[in-house]
């Protein structure tokens, strides 16, 4: 007889041993807890302080309003690479007869120093509410963990979601066909104490989908979808529906994936009874509490039986607050129930409120233009802020029942109509290129004006809002009275705000005995009455005397006599051109020649003289007067040069990325695309921040010999490789409404491959019945079992560096890589004397998907004013037969 291993067996027993031998295919085998050999290493959980540094936020666990983590404590398990619990001693070292299962970490102790056995693990980390038998409100697993001596293991967890809610961000009862509305994504967490804290957008991953028969998902985030209504909707209802990938509880302390589903459904318009819109919204405000030296908390109730616009709030004439995140403004919000779904309460935290009265105006505007106005007086600090003014001002009296607005394209101009209660109408157009942006505009009758010197009747007036606005073209106002005056008696009148800065405007050459035409260059109060020479002497005494706007007064007073006598059928008066040419002559020597050099070259200067210099320019061309090209030509040059040095001090080298700054340089470029001035892609200027490149490259190649005739080899090769940039200008504007997120080119490949074999050779023989030998020779078995996983990737890396505990942290999760595994077992035996017994076969497992991370974690000594990083770090997995390293070249773009 023979003794030789069973080829079937061993076959057996290989199959059996694979899984344990491959766990999580990190290499090495399964480490055997004990006292002797243990290496010591860092368990780092991602907690914040319980005060955090200014800016600084965690990405990893919920947060509550003050800035601090409801995560009590995270709960970390250790598990070795078949699985088996990890347990330790009092001094968190691993000890099979230790009576420790699980190690806590809390906001003020977030790390801990253990002891383990050289080897694979797996750490698990779950976070409670408190310490001990609170609610899990995070969860994370760390897989194919190498550990050596020295290391610290960053645990990682995500956010779980409890809690999912999609609801306008304005109060809404139907969907206006052709309407673009934005619908926000509330995502909470399990609750604490009847609390829910919203999840970190990186923690879970939302889609939106929109039947094309109802409308389109325009732009979506995590945050929600901006979504249009369409034109001509066949479907039943307006349904919006998101499908959520996140984490859900599955124990105690353990989670599972789970995706969650919620819809944001609205009736059309058409399916809701009303045919035409002609209600206006619902709007009320609260008489606020005023504290000298604190913000003003304004709040009240809006709503409308189809759906708000927006709702903006305004200190006299400035606009302090609005719902709208492109007015560059602090943001009116409304809020949320405990649903999570909106409410007709809105709130607007009004701070810097300058001592004295304040006269606060509400708008309310719904999604069919209609508008509701409310006012109330706000007085702060007790003083009386004012002054009463002088007797020259007016009084207007607004008709808000007449009142019209509309947005006015910048690009293509507009036109704004409506009618007085006395029949008078109003007609507003403006050119193409009129506008620095779309506008708001809005244009209000008035019913009466107090305090002019006119004593004939109001032929008509408006107030035209915004106040202030500046004109790159004229725009024409055309008031058709309902009782025409007598064409001697034709007076036009302006103010600026509620009742300032009486003047006089030009009528336009448009104008007919029974319609007048003025050309506007800027914004206020604009009308005509009937009065005298000596009253319109009277009203001109009243305007402001100095500068251009002096010069400009007289040059109204000329046209508009030449206008009445044109009016009256009289001839007009054969000098006017030559008195005309004079004073433009003047005006140009006195208050435009002597600034324009400073003007050319200097940003802040063009800013301050620009109006005015324009509207020199502008006034050449409303009069139709010849002969002043060459002064033209010098005032658009040194204007031009001022809004190129603007580009230049805005973009150079970088833009600063918040909204009011963003907001500034595309208005800077839209008025150099007025002016005709090279905006050189201004809006491709980078936004200030880190720029680089960062790599980690992890290599390893380990063979050992566990038991006699075995050996175990390990290949490993991973990099990240990540180009860092910052966004550009335009870029960043969408970042910053939710409509994107900034890729960093990112290169990430993983590869690994691990070999286990077994060889056992010895004597061969073969005897017959006598127990002769008939054959002697060998016999070989070669059992091998080989696994390859690989992949790659190109998704962004997520993440950030920044100043903290005094050093850098140059911290990025790095993408997912789907890989690519396959494991092949063969065994080969070879027997000399009996061939029939000879096997060669071959099996093979796969290929499946899996995926790994590779991420990159650095920590920089140095001083918080630092510009620029370069160096190595030695990566987690950095030992004996792993080298780990992580290359970082960045610098701080800044201004």
């Amino acid at each position: 007889m023979k003794t030789r291993p069973d080829t079937r067996t061993l076959l057996l027993t290989l199959a059996l041993a694979g899984p344990a031998l491959l766990a999580g295919c990190g290499g090495g085998t399964a480490p055997t807890p004990g006292k002797e050999g243990l290496v010591t290493l860092t368990l780092k959980a991602p907690l914040p302080a319980p005060v955090q540094a200014a800016g600084l936020r965690s990405q990893a666990v919920p947060m509550g309003s003050d800035g601090n983590t409801p995560v009590g404590g995270v709960r970390v398990r250790v598990f070795t690479g078949d699985g088996t619990p990890v347990k330790f001693n009092a001094q968190h070292q691993a000890d099979p007869q230790g009576g420790v299962d699980h190690l806590d970490l809390t906001p003020s102790a977030s790390s801990t120093s253990v002891s383990l056995t050289p080897g694979t693990y797996t750490f698990q980390s779950s976070g409670l509410s408190e310490a001990e038998n609170g609610t899990l409100l995070a969860f994370g697993r760390l897989e194919h963990q190498d550990v050596a001596a020295g290391t610290t293991v960053n645990l990682k967890v995500q956010t779980l979601t409890d809690d999912v809610t999609l609801t306008s961000a304005l109060p809404m009862n139907a969907a206006v066909p052709g309407q673009t509305f934005d619908v926000l994504l509330t995502v909470r967490t399990p609750g604490v104490n009847g609390t829910r804290f919203a999840v970190p957008l990186s923690d879970f991953k939302a889609t939106y989908t929109l039947d094309a028969a109802a409308g389109s998902v325009q732009a979506s985030s995590n945050l929600g979808a901006r979504v249009g209504v369409a034109a001509s909707p066949s479907a039943a209802n307006f349904t919006l529906k998101a499908a959520l990938d996140g984490l859900t509880a599955r124990d105690a302390e353990t989670a599972q994936p789970k995706t969650f589903g919620p819809t944001f459904t609205l009736p059309f318009l058409s399916g809701t009874g009303i045919g035409v819109d002609l209600r206006a919204p619902d709007l009320a405000v609260d008489t606020p509490q005023v504290t000298a030296g604190q913000p003003i908390l304004l709040t009240g109730t809006g709503g409308d039986n189809v759906g708000l616009k927006k709702l903006e709030v305004f200190d006299g004439p400035v606009l302090i607050g609005s719902t709208e995140d492109s007015a560059g403004v602090p943001k009116v919000t409304f809020d949320l129930d405990g649903d999570g779904k909106v409410t007709n309460r809105w709130r607007l935290s009004w701070a810097n409120a300058a001592v004295g009265p304040h006269a606060v105006t509400v708008i309310a505007t719904d999604t069919s233009g209609n508008e509701t106005r409310r006012e109330i007086s706000v007085t702060v600090g007790g003083g009386d802020g004012g002054g009463g003014g002088n007797g020259g001002n007016v009084i207007p009296t607004p008709d808000y029942s007449a009142s019209t607005g509309d947005m006015i394209s910048a690009k293509d101009g507009g036109t704004l109509t409506t009618t007085g209660a006395d029949g008078t109408l109003y007609r507003l157009t403006f050119p193409p290129d009129a506008l620095a942006e779309d506008t708001q505009i809005t244009m209000t009758p008035l019913s009466g004006v107090g305090g002019l010197p006119l004593s004939g009747p109001l032929a008509g007036a408006v107030k035209l809002e915004p106040d202030g606005l500046k004109l790159y073209q004229p725009a024409t106002l055309t008031i058709t009275p309902a009782h025409p005056l007598a064409a001697g008696a034709v007076s036009p009148f302006s103010f600026e705000g509620s009742g300032t800065s009486p003047g006089i405007p030009a009528l336009g050459p448009d104008s007919t005995p029974s319609s007048y035409a003025l050309k506007l260059l800027h914004f206020s109060g604009y009308g005509v009455a009937g009065g005298s020479d000596a009253e319109r002497a009277d009203l001109a005494a009243r305007a402001v005397r100095y500068g251009t706007e002096a010069v400009t007064s007289q040059i109204n007073d000329l046209l508009n006599a030449q206008r009445r006598r044109i009016l009256d059928g009289q001839p007009g008066d054969p000098q006017l051109w030559d008195k005309l040419s004079a004073l433009m002559e003047q005006m140009y020597d006195e208050d435009v020649a002597p600034y324009l050099g400073e003007v050319a070259g200097n940003c802040t200067v063009g800013e301050a003289l620009i109006p005015s210099l324009l509207v020199w320019v502008r006034q050449v061309e409303l009069v139709g007067l010849g002969g002043f090209e060459a002064q033209k030509g010098a005032v658009m040059d040194a204007v031009r040069g001022s809004v190129g040095s603007c580009l230049r001090e805005e973009t150079v080298p970088c833009v600063l990325p918040d909204l009011p700054s963003l907001r500034k340089l595309f208005g800077t470029i839209r008025k150099a695309q007025l002016l005709g001035v090279d905006d050189n892609h201004a809006s491709l200027a980078p936004t200030c921040g880190w720029q680089g490149t960062l790599k980690r490259s992890v290599h390893k190649n380990a063979q050992t010999t566990p038991v006699p005739n075995v050996t175990d080899t390990v290949q490993k090769d991973a990099e990240l490789s990540i180009d860092l940039t910052t966004p550009p200008a335009a870029e960043m504007v969408d970042i910053l409404a939710g409509r994107g997120a900034h890729n960093n080119l990112t290169s990430a490949s993983y590869d690994l491959r691990h070999e286990w074999v077994r060889l056992v050779t010895g004597p061969d023989e073969a005897r017959d019945w006598k127990g002769d030998i008939l054959c002697q020779g060998s016999y070989s078995i070669r059992q091998t079992d080989k696994s390859t996983e690989a992949g790659e990737s190109h998704e962004s890396a997520g993440g950030g560096v920044s100043f903290q505990d005094g050093k850098w942290v140059i911290n990025y999760g790095g993408p997912t890589i789907f890989t690519q595994y396959t494991r092949t077992l063969t065994n080969v035996s070879n027997y000399d004397c009996e061939p029939q017994q000879n096997v060669d076969t071959v099996t093979t497992e796969g290929p499946t998907w899996q995926s790994e991370g590779l991420g990159l974690y650095a920590e920089v000594p140095g001083s918080a004013d630092l510009d620029s990083l370069s160096g190595t770090a030695k990566g987690p997995e950095d030992g004996s037969d792993t080298q780990d390293l992580i290359t970082y070249n960045l610098m701080l773009l800044h201004r």
